[in-house]
């Protein structure tokens, strides 16, 4: 993976009030590579960068592709057993953190005798026998013979959530990147004039792989967004003229329920929504409040994104067509393609597809059919090719022999004024086996009865649809990715509802 060197004054970075052109980012990116060739590091030695949205995660993800190392980030909310996990999985040689998160790793330095040095990003007076980043920088690196590498060899390991058991290391090669990057600049017609804004966490796929490599792969400008925080993005966003932005649904969320100054981003050309469903009715709250319609797209962290709506190809309510590069089938419990109406799981093939997951090799058996990756994603393809989204095959509700949607569901409550979030769960029922239970959090000033919504829910969907149980939350739990955390509410529902209150 490379940036482009096309335009060697041009902007490459945003953060805050400092910038950095494409030719000092080559510079910094070089000597950081030439420093971790001095501390030892050979072509497939892992290194963890535990990271914040900072400058110095991008330069050291560059600096691992210069000389072969395999980057892996490491989310900068995860707690010290979490960040254990990844560390002794991946077999981490190095590990390069910020002194706003070390605090975690500091609890567990003990357990790892294979990595002799922790670099730090700011001031490091507080820990013993950690080196501060600056030392990765002053290394002069005109006289390195750089290695020549091997576009299969693997580039990255991404963790994921790990929602359902221990995460899964997905490993992508220089080849899968690449070709992740590219097909997505195409597919959005992204040029060296972007300015791409990114509050998606740089250490997951929506901002590694949509944003990050695709917009200095073109040359263009990339401004990062340190939080995912509504008042600050909207500032950025504003302010910085962006071109190009990815959200999830609770950060769009939060920003049509700032209050109203009037402000619209006139500069906004491709605004897409990920990560999580997107219902319609925010969608065309967004586009009222500040102009641009959100582009629903769908994927994951083997591969990003799978379907795509385009500004010029776009229908509400579906996550798009098969996105540029992707190759989709819909198929059945047995593997069988479904008709046009009917709903299958997506299987997706593609050059730009995950080799597998890292030391894992039944997981990657398990993931893949004859070259096909296997989503879990259920959803329907219209006559014009078009795919809407069902819902996740492990979140779908079996109530009484019938399937119920969650997101379907969802979409109604979203309807109604008095909801800002929700989330709907399947909860143990003794008569149907299992019943809709939804978690609901209210906009300040709406009070509204369970009673009250289950009417209004029940004049929009079928009655076996109709959530039989409601609790109302101030917020919905969140993942380190930023999605509600629908485990954390299964655990709540099946504990009699935790410290949930339940509204009767």
């Amino acid at each position: 993976m490379e940036f482009n060197q096309s335009f060697p004054d041009k902007t490459a970075i945003v953060f805050g009030e400092h910038t950095w052109s494409y030719q000092v980012l080559g510079d910094t990116i070089n000597k950081i590579a030439a420093s971790l060739i001095q501390q030892g590091l050979q072509i497939g030695d892992r290194i963890a960068l535990h990271l914040p949205n900072c400058p110095e995660l991008i330069f050291c993800y560059y600096a691992c592709f210069k000389i072969g190392a395999i980057a892996v980030p490491v989310n900068p909310l995860l707690m010290a057993p979490e960040i254990a996990y990844i560390l002794n999985h991946s077999q981490a040689k190095i590990c390069i953190s910020h002194i706003d998160s070390f605090a975690e790793v500091q609890l567990i330095r003990e357990q790892f005798a294979q990595i002799p040095t922790y670099f730090l990003v700011g001031d490091d007076a507080t820990f013993l026998g950690v080196r501060p980043f600056s030392d990765l920088c002053r290394i002069q690196a005109d006289q390195i013979k750089w290695p020549v590498l091997d576009d299969s060899a693997v580039a990255a390991i991404l963790y994921t959530s790990g929602t359902t058991g221990r995460p899964k290391g997905v490993t992508h090669t220089h080849q899968s990147l690449t070709q992740m990057a590219t097909y997505h600049a195409q597919q959005i017609n992204l040029s060296h004039t972007d300015i791409c804004g990114v509050a998606l966490y740089l250490t997951h796929i929506g901002g590694f792989a949509m944003q990050m490599l695709p917009v200095l792969s073109a040359g263009a400008t990339l401004v990062i967004i340190p939080r995912p925080d509504p008042a600050l993005v909207l500032q950025t966003l504003q302010r910085g003229r962006v071109t190009y932005f990815i959200g999830m649904p609770v950060l769009f969320n939060a920003l049509v329920n700032l209050p109203n100054s009037g402000d619209r981003l006139e500069a906004l050309r491709i605004c897409l929504g990920g990560g999580d469903t997107v219902p319609a009715v925010l969608q065309q709250r967004f586009t009222e409040r500040f102009g641009p319609d959100i582009i629903e797209i769908c994927g994951m962290t083997e591969v990003v994104p799978y379907t795509a709506n385009t500004p010029q190809e776009r229908r509400l309510g579906t996550i798009g067509k098969a996105a540029q590069g992707m190759r989709l089938r819909l198929a059945d419990g047995q593997g069988r393609e479904v008709s046009p109406g009917e709903v299958g799981e997506i299987l997706v093939k593609s050059d730009a597809l995950t080799v597998g997951y890292w030391n894992n090799p039944e997981a990657t058996t398990q993931a893949f059919t004859e070259g096909w990756l296997r989503t879990g994603d259920l959803a329907w393809r219209d006559e014009d090719g078009y795919y809407w989204f069902v819902s996740r095959k492990k979140d779908i509700i079996v109530r009484g022999g019938a399937n119920v949607s969650p997101l379907e569901v969802e979409g109604v409550i979203y309807q109604h004024p008095a909801v800002r979030e929700v989330a709907v769960i399947g909860r143990p029922h003794v008569t149907w086996g299992e019943a809709a239970h939804a978690f609901v959090s209210l906009k300040e000033g709406f009070p509204i009865t369970k009673s009250e919504l289950q009417a209004f829910v029940s004049q929009k969907l079928a009655a076996y649809k109709v959530p039989e149980s409601i609790s109302f939350l101030p917020e919905l739990p969140k993942g380190s990715t930023g999605k509600v955390h629908r485990q954390t509410l299964r655990d709540w529902s099946q504990d009699s509802f935790g410290n949930v209150q339940t509204v009767a």
